[in-house]
């Protein structure tokens, strides 16, 4: 019997505004992104599932594909692993369960914009279910790494405190279920909250409703943001600007603050980008915090040339009202992994532009 469902949020087609400082040349490389139809997402109510510690969702007609990350990922979430999952993972029961993660939900902008927006629309059934999260993050992204998680534990997730623990603060979360890392999970009547959109897009009114909700849970006071903020990646492992001290330099010269979002909590955060008027950072997770920013507020993302794909923030910008301005920079091909050159001059030039 095919899962029961009940709709969450209706479908429309998001129309987007290109980049204000957009150039004739860079037209191509934004245009596939101006228009996205943005699906219905539904809550499922499944009977008799059982659940992996990734997410993976198999019920008695097999895999239930909602809860998968993308449609790729159904060539290494098969029955192989669902066995490889009953003959290595002890049994555990569950009777009501709300599921709201899979296995990309726990890096920073996928938890904030893909997780949590899933807990917000199914938010009324905190009090009837119980919520279920993962103790590790497996990161599975190929089949290599769906065999390798049966025999090497994932990642530890901090639950305790920081911005997991944080920004579940805001809902009245009655009781949680943690899967271990050795556990397969077996719910009586689980409820699955389906993505609301393709990753990196979003669904606008929901992604409007959590800002304020954060705004009001932290106290941030009605007020004009005046904040000029540059978010630095100086300490990341991957993806950083190499002429770092030449940008820091040039920006606190126009009234920056240089920021490492790493290290603040979740709460200042939320209440830094309430405050900020100008926001400037190089592609990353840092710039998720545009989602808590008041509309009319304007972002750079520092990006690397010729990049067509990843506009996950251009998208963002658009879908909270921000002004959104980019700044190709030169750097390796691989646009995940890339140092980049920032042309300090240019960008001099966008700096006074958004003043």
């Amino acid at each position: 019997m095919s899962p029961q469902k009940s709709l969450s949020s209706e479908a429309y087609t998001s129309s987007r505004k290109y980049p204000i400082n957009l150039k004739a040349d860079d037209k191509a490389l934004f245009q596939h992104e101006i228009e996205r139809r943005i699906p219905e997402s539904y809550l499922l109510a499944i009977v008799n599932a059982q659940v992996t510690i990734d997410g993976v969702v198999f019920s008695k007609d097999g895999i239930v594909e909602e809860s998968l990350f993308a449609d790729a990922h159904k060539k290494f979430y098969n029955w192989i692993y669902f066995f490889g999952q009953r003959l290595l993972r002890r049994s555990v029961t569950l009777g009501k369960g709300l599921l709201i993660f899979n296995s990309w939900s726990f890096g920073y902008f996928h938890w904030m914009t893909e997780a949590v927006p899933r807990l917000y629309l199914s938010r009324d059934f905190l009090g009837s279910h119980t919520l279920i999260l993962p103790r590790v993050d497996n990161r599975i992204w190929n089949k290599e790494s769906s065999i390798k998680s049966f025999i090497k534990k994932g990642s530890d997730l901090n639950w305790d405190d920081g911005f997991l623990h944080d920004s579940l603060s805001v809902f009245n979360i009655s009781k949680i279920d943690w899967i271990e890392p050795t556990s397969l999970l077996k719910v009586r009547e689980l409820r699955l909250q389906t993505s609301l959109a393709v990753s990196g897009n979003y669904n606008e009114k929901v992604m409007k409703e959590l800002r304020q909700l954060y705004q009001r849970h932290y106290h941030c006071r009605d007020q004009t943001p005046i904040r000029n903020v540059y978010i630095t990646r100086r300490l990341a492992e991957r993806r950083t600007v190499e002429n770092e001290e030449d940008v820091q330099s040039l920006l606190i010269d126009h009234n920056y603050e240089v920021v490492d979002m790493d290290q603040l909590t979740f709460g200042k955060q939320v209440e830094l980008m309430f405050e900020t008027r100008n926001l400037v950072g190089l592609h990353g997770a840092g710039l998720t915090n545009m989602m808590f920013m008041q509309e009319g507020s304007k972002i750079l993302e520092l990006k690397l040339a010729g990049d067509r794909s990843n506009h996950c923030y251009f998208a963002l910008a658009n879908a909270m009202n921000l002004g959104y301005y980019y700044l190709y920079c030169l750097g390796e091909t691989d646009v995940q992994n890339s140092d980049v050159f920032v042309d300090c001059e240019k960008l001099g030039s966008l700096v006074n532009q958004m003043n």
